[in-house]
Protein backbone atom coordinates (compact mmCIF):
# COMPACT_ATOMS: atom_id res chain seq x y z
CA UNK A 1 0.00 0.00 0.00
CA UNK A 2 1.24 3.49 -0.80
CA UNK A 3 1.26 5.92 2.10
CA UNK A 4 1.11 9.65 1.55
CA UNK A 5 2.80 12.35 3.58
CA UNK A 6 1.66 15.93 3.28
CA UNK A 7 2.72 19.29 4.63
CA UNK A 8 0.16 21.60 6.17
CA UNK A 9 1.09 25.19 5.39
CA UNK A 10 0.08 28.13 7.51
CA UNK A 11 0.49 31.54 5.93
CA UNK A 12 2.72 33.96 7.78
CA UNK A 13 0.48 36.97 8.18
CA UNK A 14 3.14 39.60 8.76
CA UNK A 15 4.77 40.41 5.41
CA UNK A 16 7.54 42.21 7.30
CA UNK A 17 8.34 39.16 9.39
CA UNK A 18 12.02 38.43 9.96
CA UNK A 19 13.68 35.40 8.37
CA UNK A 20 17.02 34.12 9.55
CA UNK A 21 19.47 35.73 11.96
CA UNK A 22 20.17 39.44 11.77
CA UNK A 23 23.58 39.21 13.44
CA UNK A 24 26.92 38.49 11.79
CA UNK A 25 26.53 34.69 11.92
CA UNK A 26 28.06 33.39 8.67
CA UNK A 27 25.85 31.57 6.22
CA UNK A 28 26.63 29.77 2.98
CA UNK A 29 28.20 32.34 0.58
CA UNK A 30 26.01 31.65 -2.45
CA UNK A 31 27.63 32.68 -5.70
CA UNK A 32 30.95 33.43 -3.92
CA UNK A 33 29.05 35.95 -1.81
CA UNK A 34 28.39 38.23 -4.77
CA UNK A 35 25.27 40.30 -4.23
CA UNK A 36 24.32 40.16 -7.90
CA UNK A 37 25.03 37.50 -10.53
CA UNK A 38 24.68 39.17 -13.94
CA UNK A 39 22.07 37.98 -16.43
CA UNK A 40 23.10 36.05 -19.50
CA UNK A 41 25.10 37.88 -22.15
CA UNK A 42 26.53 36.28 -25.26
CA UNK A 43 30.27 35.63 -24.94
CA UNK A 44 32.13 34.19 -27.90
CA UNK A 45 34.85 31.56 -27.66
CA UNK A 46 37.34 34.17 -28.88
CA UNK A 47 36.38 36.65 -26.16
CA UNK A 48 36.54 33.92 -23.52
CA UNK A 49 40.04 32.96 -24.67
CA UNK A 50 41.16 36.58 -24.55
CA UNK A 51 39.74 36.99 -21.03
CA UNK A 52 41.02 33.54 -19.98
CA UNK A 53 37.61 32.51 -18.66
CA UNK A 54 35.21 29.63 -19.26
CA UNK A 55 31.87 29.65 -21.05
CA UNK A 56 31.47 25.86 -20.79
CA UNK A 57 33.18 22.84 -19.26
CA UNK A 58 35.64 21.17 -19.58
CA UNK A 59 37.78 24.30 -19.72
CA UNK A 60 41.47 25.10 -19.29
CA UNK A 61 40.85 28.21 -17.15
CA UNK A 62 39.95 28.51 -13.48
CA UNK A 63 37.12 31.05 -13.68
CA UNK A 64 33.80 31.32 -15.46
CA UNK A 65 33.08 34.29 -17.69
CA UNK A 66 30.01 35.38 -15.68
CA UNK A 67 30.97 36.69 -12.21
CA UNK A 68 34.01 34.39 -12.17
CA UNK A 69 31.94 31.43 -11.06
CA UNK A 70 32.47 27.72 -11.69
CA UNK A 71 30.57 26.16 -13.26
CA UNK A 72 30.09 29.02 -15.72
CA UNK A 73 26.70 30.42 -14.77
CA UNK A 74 25.05 29.98 -18.15
CA UNK A 75 26.47 26.59 -19.11
CA UNK A 76 24.95 23.12 -18.84
CA UNK A 77 27.59 20.45 -19.61
CA UNK A 78 26.44 16.85 -19.98
CA UNK A 79 28.20 13.56 -19.31
CA UNK A 80 27.07 9.93 -19.70
CA UNK A 81 27.45 8.83 -16.09
CA UNK A 82 25.56 5.52 -16.33
CA UNK A 83 24.91 3.08 -19.13
CA UNK A 84 21.34 2.07 -19.98
CA UNK A 85 21.97 -1.28 -18.30
CA UNK A 86 23.20 0.41 -15.12
CA UNK A 87 20.23 2.79 -15.03
CA UNK A 88 17.84 -0.13 -15.50
CA UNK A 89 19.55 -1.96 -12.67
CA UNK A 90 19.02 1.00 -10.33
CA UNK A 91 15.33 0.99 -11.23
CA UNK A 92 14.68 -2.73 -10.90
CA UNK A 93 16.99 -3.63 -8.01
CA UNK A 94 16.47 -0.49 -5.90
CA UNK A 95 13.51 1.70 -6.81
CA UNK A 96 10.93 -0.97 -7.59
CA UNK A 97 12.01 -3.15 -4.69
CA UNK A 98 11.62 -0.29 -2.22
CA UNK A 99 8.30 0.86 -3.68
CA UNK A 100 6.85 -2.64 -3.85
CA UNK A 101 7.80 -3.24 -0.22
CA UNK A 102 5.05 -0.78 0.76
CA UNK A 103 7.30 0.61 3.49
CA UNK A 104 8.02 4.07 2.13
CA UNK A 105 5.86 7.16 1.90
CA UNK A 106 5.33 9.57 -0.95
CA UNK A 107 5.97 13.27 -0.57
CA UNK A 108 3.03 15.54 -1.39
CA UNK A 109 3.01 19.33 -1.24
CA UNK A 110 -0.22 21.10 -0.20
CA UNK A 111 -0.32 23.47 -3.15
CA UNK A 112 -0.21 20.57 -5.60
CA UNK A 113 -1.71 17.51 -3.82
CA UNK A 114 -2.34 15.69 -7.12
CA UNK A 115 1.42 15.32 -7.65
CA UNK A 116 3.64 13.10 -5.53
CA UNK A 117 6.99 11.35 -5.57
CA UNK A 118 9.12 8.85 -3.68
CA UNK A 119 12.51 9.77 -2.17
CA UNK A 120 14.75 6.71 -2.23
CA UNK A 121 18.40 6.86 -1.10
CA UNK A 122 21.01 4.93 -3.07
CA UNK A 123 23.08 2.74 -0.69
CA UNK A 124 26.80 3.39 -0.85
CA UNK A 125 29.25 0.57 -1.52
CA UNK A 126 28.90 -2.96 -2.86
CA UNK A 127 25.70 -3.47 -4.89
CA UNK A 128 25.29 0.13 -6.09
CA UNK A 129 28.83 1.48 -5.89
CA UNK A 130 28.79 1.76 -9.70
CA UNK A 131 26.26 4.56 -9.30
CA UNK A 132 28.63 6.69 -7.20
CA UNK A 133 31.57 5.77 -9.41
CA UNK A 134 29.58 7.11 -12.35
CA UNK A 135 28.76 10.38 -10.57
CA UNK A 136 32.40 10.86 -9.55
CA UNK A 137 33.74 10.14 -13.03
CA UNK A 138 31.19 12.49 -14.62
CA UNK A 139 32.13 15.31 -12.25
CA UNK A 140 35.90 14.88 -12.25
CA UNK A 141 36.09 14.47 -16.04
CA UNK A 142 33.90 17.51 -16.65
CA UNK A 143 35.48 19.84 -14.10
CA UNK A 144 38.99 18.41 -13.57
CA UNK A 145 38.52 18.77 -9.82
CA UNK A 146 38.49 16.16 -7.07
CA UNK A 147 35.06 15.29 -5.65
CA UNK A 148 34.61 14.19 -2.04
CA UNK A 149 31.51 12.04 -1.50
CA UNK A 150 30.56 11.93 2.20
CA UNK A 151 26.79 11.47 1.79
CA UNK A 152 24.30 9.16 0.08
CA UNK A 153 22.23 10.65 -2.72
CA UNK A 154 18.45 10.41 -3.09
CA UNK A 155 16.51 9.45 -6.20
CA UNK A 156 13.17 11.17 -6.78
CA UNK A 157 10.81 8.65 -8.37
CA UNK A 158 7.47 9.49 -10.01
CA UNK A 159 5.48 6.36 -10.88
CA UNK A 160 2.55 8.14 -12.56
CA UNK A 161 4.39 10.50 -14.90
CA UNK A 162 1.88 11.09 -17.68
CA UNK A 163 0.18 14.05 -19.36
CA UNK A 164 -1.36 15.12 -16.05
CA UNK A 165 2.08 16.59 -15.34
CA UNK A 166 1.77 18.95 -18.33
CA UNK A 167 0.43 22.50 -18.06
CA UNK A 168 -0.24 25.48 -20.27
CA UNK A 169 -1.21 27.96 -17.55
CA UNK A 170 2.32 27.87 -16.11
CA UNK A 171 3.62 29.48 -19.32
CA UNK A 172 1.58 32.64 -18.74
CA UNK A 173 1.33 32.84 -14.94
CA UNK A 174 3.28 32.10 -11.75
CA UNK A 175 1.26 28.92 -11.22
CA UNK A 176 3.85 26.08 -11.11
CA UNK A 177 1.51 23.90 -13.17
CA UNK A 178 2.73 20.65 -11.61
CA UNK A 179 5.04 19.52 -8.82
CA UNK A 180 7.99 21.65 -9.96
CA UNK A 181 8.70 25.18 -8.80
CA UNK A 182 10.99 27.80 -10.38
CA UNK A 183 13.79 28.33 -7.86
CA UNK A 184 17.51 28.69 -7.30
CA UNK A 185 19.39 26.60 -4.78
CA UNK A 186 20.98 29.24 -2.58
CA UNK A 187 18.66 28.55 0.33
CA UNK A 188 18.92 24.80 -0.17
CA UNK A 189 22.71 25.04 0.08
CA UNK A 190 22.27 26.88 3.38
CA UNK A 191 20.44 23.97 5.00
CA UNK A 192 22.01 21.00 3.15
CA UNK A 193 25.76 21.72 3.35
CA UNK A 194 26.10 20.76 7.02
CA UNK A 195 25.37 17.07 6.29
CA UNK A 196 28.76 17.03 4.55
CA UNK A 197 30.54 17.57 7.88
CA UNK A 198 32.21 20.81 6.76
CA UNK A 199 31.79 24.27 8.26
CA UNK A 200 30.26 27.14 6.33
CA UNK A 201 33.61 28.97 6.43
CA UNK A 202 35.23 26.06 4.53
CA UNK A 203 33.44 26.97 1.27
CA UNK A 204 34.31 29.47 -1.45
CA UNK A 205 30.69 29.96 -2.60
CA UNK A 206 31.09 28.23 -5.96
CA UNK A 207 28.34 25.65 -6.24
CA UNK A 208 26.68 23.41 -8.77
CA UNK A 209 23.59 21.25 -9.02
CA UNK A 210 23.11 18.25 -11.24
CA UNK A 211 20.38 15.91 -12.40
CA UNK A 212 20.90 12.28 -13.41
CA UNK A 213 17.88 10.42 -14.84
CA UNK A 214 17.69 6.66 -14.22
CA UNK A 215 14.14 6.03 -15.50
CA UNK A 216 12.21 7.83 -18.24
CA UNK A 217 8.68 7.67 -19.68
CA UNK A 218 9.95 6.37 -23.03
CA UNK A 219 12.71 3.97 -24.05
CA UNK A 220 13.55 6.50 -26.78
CA UNK A 221 15.78 9.31 -25.50
CA UNK A 222 15.83 12.93 -26.59
CA UNK A 223 19.09 12.32 -28.49
CA UNK A 224 17.42 9.45 -30.34
CA UNK A 225 14.76 11.72 -31.81
CA UNK A 226 12.21 12.04 -29.01
CA UNK A 227 12.07 15.80 -29.54
CA UNK A 228 9.23 16.29 -27.04
CA UNK A 229 10.74 14.14 -24.28
CA UNK A 230 8.70 15.47 -21.31
CA UNK A 231 11.34 14.67 -18.69
CA UNK A 232 13.93 17.38 -18.44
CA UNK A 233 15.39 20.46 -16.80
CA UNK A 234 14.51 24.12 -17.27
CA UNK A 235 17.25 26.74 -17.11
CA UNK A 236 16.69 30.50 -17.06
CA UNK A 237 18.99 33.33 -18.14
CA UNK A 238 18.85 35.19 -14.82
CA UNK A 239 20.25 34.14 -11.44
CA UNK A 240 20.25 34.67 -7.69
CA UNK A 241 20.36 38.34 -6.72
CA UNK A 242 19.32 39.78 -10.10
CA UNK A 243 17.24 42.98 -9.91
CA UNK A 244 14.88 44.47 -12.45
CA UNK A 245 14.98 48.03 -13.79
CA UNK A 246 13.11 49.23 -10.69
CA UNK A 247 15.76 47.75 -8.41
CA UNK A 248 13.52 44.94 -7.17
CA UNK A 249 14.73 41.37 -6.73
CA UNK A 250 13.54 39.41 -9.73
CA UNK A 251 12.28 35.86 -10.16
CA UNK A 252 11.19 34.60 -13.62
CA UNK A 253 7.40 35.09 -13.61
CA UNK A 254 6.54 32.12 -15.82
CA UNK A 255 8.04 29.37 -17.96
CA UNK A 256 8.21 31.39 -21.17
CA UNK A 257 11.58 32.57 -19.78
CA UNK A 258 13.16 29.12 -19.77
CA UNK A 259 15.15 26.91 -22.10
CA UNK A 260 14.43 23.16 -21.85
CA UNK A 261 17.22 20.62 -21.49
CA UNK A 262 15.54 17.29 -22.17
CA UNK A 263 16.81 14.04 -20.70
CA UNK A 264 18.75 11.08 -21.97
CA UNK A 265 18.86 8.01 -19.74
CA UNK A 266 21.94 7.92 -17.53
CA UNK A 267 23.25 11.28 -18.74
CA UNK A 268 24.08 13.84 -16.03
CA UNK A 269 23.46 17.54 -16.63
CA UNK A 270 25.52 19.93 -14.50
CA UNK A 271 24.57 23.59 -13.99
CA UNK A 272 25.24 26.53 -11.70
CA UNK A 273 23.08 26.09 -8.60
CA UNK A 274 22.38 29.81 -8.27
CA UNK A 275 20.84 30.12 -11.72
CA UNK A 276 17.02 30.07 -11.71
CA UNK A 277 15.83 26.63 -12.80
CA UNK A 278 13.10 24.02 -12.42
CA UNK A 279 12.09 20.54 -13.37
CA UNK A 280 10.68 20.74 -16.87
CA UNK A 281 6.92 21.20 -17.25
CA UNK A 282 5.74 20.34 -20.74
CA UNK A 283 2.98 22.07 -22.64
CA UNK A 284 -0.15 19.94 -22.86
CA UNK A 285 0.09 19.57 -26.65
CA UNK A 286 3.65 18.22 -26.37
CA UNK A 287 3.07 15.57 -23.68
CA UNK A 288 1.59 12.73 -25.73
CA UNK A 289 0.92 9.69 -23.56
CA UNK A 290 1.20 7.32 -26.52
CA UNK A 291 4.77 8.51 -27.06
CA UNK A 292 5.59 8.01 -23.38
CA UNK A 293 4.04 4.65 -22.49
CA UNK A 294 6.22 3.91 -19.45
CA UNK A 295 4.57 6.68 -17.35
CA UNK A 296 7.57 7.05 -15.05
CA UNK A 297 10.47 9.32 -14.25
CA UNK A 298 13.30 8.88 -11.77
CA UNK A 299 16.29 11.15 -11.25
CA UNK A 300 18.97 11.98 -8.76
CA UNK A 301 19.21 15.64 -7.83
CA UNK A 302 22.49 16.50 -6.16
CA UNK A 303 24.75 19.41 -5.27
CA UNK A 304 28.49 20.01 -5.03
CA UNK A 305 30.29 22.95 -3.48
CA UNK A 306 33.89 24.13 -3.73
CA UNK A 307 36.09 24.05 -0.65
CA UNK A 308 38.85 26.58 -0.10
CA UNK A 309 41.32 23.69 -0.51
CA UNK A 310 40.27 23.40 -4.18
CA UNK A 311 38.40 20.14 -3.68
CA UNK A 312 34.64 19.89 -4.12
CA UNK A 313 32.24 18.13 -1.78
CA UNK A 314 29.03 16.37 -2.72
CA UNK A 315 25.81 16.84 -0.81
CA UNK A 316 22.24 15.83 -1.48
CA UNK A 317 19.07 17.77 -2.14
CA UNK A 318 18.07 17.30 1.47
CA UNK A 319 14.86 19.33 1.56
CA UNK A 320 12.89 16.92 -0.60
CA UNK A 321 10.97 19.45 -2.71
CA UNK A 322 11.72 22.50 -4.85
CA UNK A 323 8.75 24.34 -3.32
CA UNK A 324 10.16 27.49 -1.70
CA UNK A 325 7.30 27.53 0.80
CA UNK A 326 8.94 24.54 2.46
CA UNK A 327 11.92 26.15 4.18
CA UNK A 328 13.02 23.20 6.27
CA UNK A 329 13.91 19.59 5.46
CA UNK A 330 10.82 17.46 4.85
CA UNK A 331 11.76 14.89 7.47
CA UNK A 332 8.53 12.87 7.29
CA UNK A 333 9.68 11.20 4.04
CA UNK A 334 13.44 11.38 4.60
CA UNK A 335 14.90 7.89 5.03
CA UNK A 336 18.43 8.74 3.89
CA UNK A 337 21.07 7.36 6.32
CA UNK A 338 23.16 10.51 5.73
CA UNK A 339 20.42 12.71 7.15
CA UNK A 340 21.39 14.65 10.25
CA UNK A 341 17.79 15.56 10.99
CA UNK A 342 16.59 19.13 11.12
CA UNK A 343 19.17 21.67 9.95
CA UNK A 344 20.86 23.68 12.69
CA UNK A 345 21.72 26.45 10.24
CA UNK A 346 18.84 28.57 9.03
CA UNK A 347 17.13 28.70 5.67
CA UNK A 348 18.46 32.23 5.70
CA UNK A 349 16.58 34.83 3.68
CA UNK A 350 16.29 38.57 3.93
CA UNK A 351 12.77 39.95 4.22
CA UNK A 352 13.03 40.95 0.57
CA UNK A 353 14.01 37.44 -0.49
CA UNK A 354 11.21 35.95 1.59
CA UNK A 355 8.67 38.17 -0.14
CA UNK A 356 10.08 37.15 -3.53
CA UNK A 357 9.58 33.47 -2.70
CA UNK A 358 6.26 33.98 -0.85
CA UNK A 359 7.74 32.10 2.07
CA UNK A 360 5.28 30.45 4.44
CA UNK A 361 5.67 28.24 7.47
CA UNK A 362 5.32 24.43 7.00
CA UNK A 363 4.53 21.72 9.52
CA UNK A 364 4.49 18.01 8.79
CA UNK A 365 1.52 15.68 8.85
CA UNK A 366 0.90 12.13 7.72
CA UNK A 367 -2.13 10.34 6.31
Amino acid sequence: MNHFVCLVVAVVADSNASYGPKDATPTFPCGKGDEVIPPFTEISAEEAAERKCCIDMPCEYDEGCWAGQIPPVYSAPRYQALSREEANRIETELLLERVNSGEINKTVMPDMPQYSWYRIPVPRGEQFQFFYDGVRTAFETTFNRKLLMPVALDIFYVDDFDSRWASDVTYTSSDPGSGYWIHNDCSNFRICYEESGFQVTDFTGNGLAFVLPVALPSTRDFKDGHVHMPAGLELYNVSHGYRDTDGQLFKPPNRQWMSPHRYNLGEAIFFNAFRWHSGFVSRISEFVDADNPEHKKAETVGFAAELKTGEWVLFRMCKGSTDDKAKEKILATDINPSSTGAATDKYTLSDEEAALHSIQEPTACEQ
